[in-house]
């Protein structure tokens, strides 16, 4: 009966207590490697998915030379008036909006630090700003155009997060001095923006382009990105084709990207899919590690128990019967490594998420599910039982008389 073999098996294993702990450690690091690193890879791609997502699916991006999402519009390649304009007669974009960003240093009750600006053009505010989900204003109003020196601020800098533990908190109508090198300008804050639950937008400044381009004497007709909203009924991907088309005419080259929202997330999927995939390669180190520490494990028990298998034979056990008792044995090593390896990795996982949410990534979670868990503990038993097949086998044919003969 298989419980009289997983008796037996454990019995084993219950007497040699320390052999059977060093060998399953190195079931526990790699399952707890795989658990950790998956959860919270897992778990990173989903939040930066959710905050594209928020961002809206009709959405195109523009931005002059190399695309880049860690700091969009921050490089020496704009875009202009003219492309703006094209972009905006392109079939099927309902409306676009230029944006520019800087990063600048504040100022604040003499405390003093280094943020970005994102700068909206004044007529677009309502529509491409506020249109998103991902931002919203929590407490005032956005400036209205010719409302000059007024701004908006994430919530990082309300909190005073922004400048460490007990930093100063910023309310409506407190002022924030801006300032580059050899110039500072004091503004009024109008509005707070919600918690989006990533550190660079809650610590942003948000402000209209016409002060944007007279403080920072920034060209009238560059911008850093264009945002595109698509028409209801039109494909999103063939509109950002006819908008790459039509830059590559009217500019007379390729300096420019040109991405849909469901572009800039596979890229990421992508990104964070390598990283995965590395990471846990090196996990796996660790459990091959641990099989051949289990391997080890049976190939000296079966020596240890050579006369006991040739007793077993004689009173008409067969060579399956010994085979199995071998493998189950082989495969409750992985799984109880597996069980704890599972255990450690989702309590280093949690301790990942609570670390990013004392950063302000709030908008972090680490994905933990149940199918992640099912799969760690079927590998960990298939590494056990394959690290114990050789052993087992040798084992399940020895010849009776032999075995009993061994000293």
């Amino acid at each position: 009966m298989f419980t009289d073999y997983l008796r037996i098996s454990i019995n084993n294993l219950l007497q040699r207590k320390t052999r059977s702990f060093l060998t399953i450690i190195g079931i526990v690091i790699g399952i707890m490697a795989v658990v950790a690193l998956i959860s919270i890879g897992q778990g990173l791609q989903e939040s930066i998915t959710g905050q594209f997502e928020k961002i809206g699916s009709d959405r195109i991006i523009i931005q002059g030379g190399i695309m880049s999402y860690g700091s969009p519009g921050l490089g020496s390649d704009k875009l202009t008036q003219d492309d703006f304009e094209v972009i905006r007669d392109v079939l099927g974009v309902k409306t676009a909006a230029p944006v520019s960003f800087k990063i600048v240093e504040i100022e604040y009750k003499e405390n003093r630090g280094i943020t970005m600006i994102s700068a909206m053009h004044e007529d677009y505010v309502e529509e491409m700003f506020l249109g998103m989900d991902l931002y919203e204003i929590e407490k005032g109003d956005m400036p209205k155009k010719g409302n000059r020196g007024n701004i908006c601020i994430g919530s990082r800098l309300a909190s005073g997060e922004f400048w460490g533990e007990d930093g100063p908190k910023m309310i409506i109508r407190s002022k924030i001095t801006l300032g580059e090198t050899n110039f500072e300008k004091e503004f009024r804050i109008n509005c707070i923006m919600k918690e989006t639950g990533s550190p660079d937008d809650d610590s942003a400044i948000y402000m209209l382009m016409e002060d944007f381009k007279e403080i920072f004497n920034e060209p009238a007709d560059e911008y850093g990105v264009i945002f595109a909203k698509t028409k209801e009924g039109f494909d999103v991907d063939k509109v950002a084709e006819e908008i790459e088309e039509e830059l590559k005419d009217a500019r007379g080259d390729e300096n420019f990207q040109v991405a849909t929202l469901e572009q800039v997330i596979e890229s990421f999927g992508s990104i964070l899919g390598i990283l995965n995939m590395f990471l846990v390669g090196i996990a796996a180190i660790s459990l091959l590690v641990g099989g051949i520490g289990i391997m080890n494990t049976i190939y000296t028990s079966v020596l240890e128990r050579t006369r006991e298998i040739g007793i077993m034979k004689s009173i008409g056990a067969k060579n399956n019967d010994i085979l199995l008792i071998f493998l189950i044995e082989a495969g409750t090593l992985g799984l109880i490594g597996g069980i704890i390896g599972c255990g450690i990795g989702i309590l280093l996982g949690k301790a990942v998420e609570l670390a990013a949410h004392e950063s302000g990534f709030t908008l972090f979670n680490a994905l933990i599910s149940p199918g992640l868990i099912l799969g760690a503990l079927m590998f960990s038993i298939a590494v056990g039982v394959v690290s114990g097949m050789l052993p087992a086998r040798q084992a399940s044919r020895l010849k009776p008389v032999d075995a009993l003969r061994f000293d």
